[in-house]
């Protein structure tokens, strides 16, 4: 990361809303992501209805949007069929989805907990991408702030914030770690709806 983009990072972890600059910037997009999409979407059925938030360069959005009814939304959208939004300031689209799916969004948020309160309320499942950290010392924070991430969860920490509004996890997949941090795909749904499936 640059000088300038680390004194950028540095502005963005003390102001509310996201990093329009950096997300309307295709060169802060890394080719290798794809392959947590790929992941991803080996958890999402056919015919699924799904709300991405956090489209990028559209990689999940190729593998599900010919099998799923699909919606994609971003801070700053990079082609036409995606729309604007600011997962933090907006309200989100109208309407309830299977799914709800954020990859490499929730490490960027000012106020994550805020933010999945209010994707808890419109659907059914969530399907997140987290790098949990690994110890909440110092140094480790500065790498994650270096790293223009705003947050520090544990995934226990996501688990416990997830279940005091009703879900709980339903399936982790593992997909890269480092000194600071373990990213795993995340799959919640509502308590109320495994009940219901199973009664089904």
């Amino acid at each position: 990361m640059s000088e300038d983009k680390r004194a950028a990072t540095k502005v963005k972890c003390s102001n509310s809303g996201g990093d329009r600059h950096r997300w309307g910037d295709r060169d802060e997009y890394r080719d290798f992501w794809a392959s947590r999409a790929e992941l991803a979407a080996t958890l999402v059925p056919d015919r699924a209805s799904i709300l991405e938030i956090g489209v990028g360069l559209g990689a999940f959005r190729a593998l599900v949007a010919g099998r799923c009814d699909y919606l994609g939304a971003d801070l700053v959208p990079l082609d036409e069929a995606t729309a604007p939004l600011d997962v933090e300031l907006d309200p989100l689209p109208s309407g309830t989805f299977d799914f709800v799916v954020m990859l490499g969004v929730l490490e960027y948020l000012h106020a994550p907990e805020a933010a999945l309160a209010k994707i808890f309320a419109t659907c059914q499942r969530v399907l997140l991408s987290y790098c949990a950290v690994r110890e909440t010392q110092a140094e480790v924070v500065a790498i994650r702030r270096e790293r223009g991430w705003l947050n520090d969860y544990s995934r226990a920490d996501l688990i416990e914030i997830a279940e005091r509004r009703g879900w709980r996890l339903q399936q982790a997949l593992p997909y890269n770690e480092a000194p600071d941090f373990v990213q795993s795909i995340l799959l919640f749904e509502c308590a109320s709806q495994g009940l219901d499936d199973r009664r089904t």
